[in-house]
């Protein structure tokens, strides 16, 4: 994937501790490049399988995971199998990918329409916090985020979200005060975990965040880890950019 570097203090340390979550993104670049044999692929599990390891993430605290159990089993049987080789299926997790490192249009529909592939970016005055603003260049509170969603035969399957809030001059950040990351995740083949998110004012006055997160497939004894560092850049003018990359 394509990216720009920009120079990060000497002085700031990485932490290692990580939050277990489960997700489907960041592995497409892996699949991309890994020159696998075919009896290594990931298995297409079973619609028992699946809604068992569903009901396990239900029985969890999960809620929306019982949703998605539903959904899954209101398909027809011939969609039923369709949805399950697209979790595994390797065009579906580069696209998702691609999405997520912003490499595509905002919308990205595959597989005749069964693969729907939604991006969302932008940046927002927080109004309780900065008196109502309301146009990009004016002082007060802001938020920036990137975010993609995938969507199987209607079902929503992952969700990836980075956000930053941050403060600003008329003309530079002056103040950062948190970013955030975080998904949704069910597909049964993938896992995802993330280090804490890092954030500060770069010396160009633009507000940065970044999180590393750590990938894997790990379906029935195929394993593949990936690390991903996610960025996000924005200032009184709004979201100037971001990527995706491997580290």
């Amino acid at each position: 994937m394509n990216s720009r570097r920009i120079s990060r203090p000497s002085a700031r340390r990485r932490t290692t501790l990580k939050a277990t979550l489960v997700a489907t993104a960041l592995t497409a670049t892996t699949l991309a490049g890994l020159a696998t044999p075919a009896s290594a692929a990931p298995q297409v599990p079973t619609a028992a399988e699946y809604k068992t390891w569903l009901r396990t993430q239900a029985e969890s605290g999960d809620t929306q995971a019982a949703y998605t159990s539903s959904a899954f089993s209101a398909l027809s049987a011939t969609n039923q199998s369709k949805f399950l080789k697209y979790l595994v299926d390797g065009e579906v997790l580069r696209a998702f990918a691609a999405a997520a490192a912003g490499e595509t249009p905002e919308t990205v529909v595959l597989a005749d329409g069964d693969v729907v592939i939604e991006t969302d970016q932008g940046a927002a005055p927080t109004a309780a916090a900065s008196g109502g603003i309301s146009t990009m260049g004016t002082a007060g509170d802001w938020s920036c985020w990137y975010n993609v969603k995938q969507k199987i035969l209607g079902v929503t399957i992952t969700r990836l979200n980075f956000k930053e809030w941050y403060h600003s001059t008329r003309t530079k950040v002056d103040k950062v005060y948190n970013a955030s990351a975080s998904h949704t995740n069910y597909n049964i083949g993938v896992s995802i975990s993330h280090e804490p998110e890092e954030q500060w004012i770069s010396a160009a006055g633009n507000a940065l965040a970044y999180v590393t997160w750590h990938g894997s497939i790990i379906y029935k004894g195929f394993g593949v880890n990936i690390d991903k560092r996610h960025h996000l850049r924005c200032d009184e003018t709004g979201i100037r950019y971001y990527y995706l990359k491997n580290i």
